[in-house]
């Protein structure tokens, strides 16, 4: 979900994700947003671990089903390298996360047709996880990704 367009350079959007494991992972993942001009370039990048507070972008809505609260998190979550709150290496199969974050886009961005990609990938190698299914039209395998205008 994302704040509709057309978005203004330095306005702030409200960009929904929702993320399910299919089955637990080994390790944890970062997320990327990048969003990228009609000749394909990044201009603006928000890549961050799930749930984490930065100073770029603020998460202002986490929604995790009450199953990781009933009993606490597990032991290891402490040991966590990041500030997110629940690393992917947590995540229970099946359960359904959504993280709202809102990102400042630059003061200076041009008007334009702009993509959002969104996916998550493994920061040591740089490799981004497959999505599922086929990938959206236009986009790519690891990749979600949305149209965007920017106006004057």
């Amino acid at each position: 979900d994302v704040t509709p367009a057309p978005w203004l350079p330095g306005q702030t959007v409200s960009i929904s994700t929702y993320w399910q494991a299919q089955q637990k992972m080994a390790q944890d993942y970062k997320i990327f947003m990048h969003l990228k001009n009609e000749a394909g370039q990044t201009v603006q990048s928000f890549d961050h671990y799930p749930f984490e507070f930065d100073h770029d972008y603020l998460t202002t809505y986490i929604m995790p089903n009450p199953i990781y609260w009933q009993n606490g998190l597990p032991p290891d979550a402490t040991h966590y390298p990041a500030t997110g709150l629940l690393p992917t290496r947590l995540w229970l199969p099946g359960q359904t996360l959504k993280e709202t974050v809102n990102l400042t886009l630059a003061a200076d961005l041009a008007p334009g047709v702009y993509t959002l990609e969104v996916g998550m990938y493994d920061e040591t190698t740089l490799a981004p996880l497959v999505v599922q299914g086929e990938p959206p039209a236009g986009g790519q395998v690891g990749v979600i990704v949305a149209t965007v205008e920017v106006s004057e």
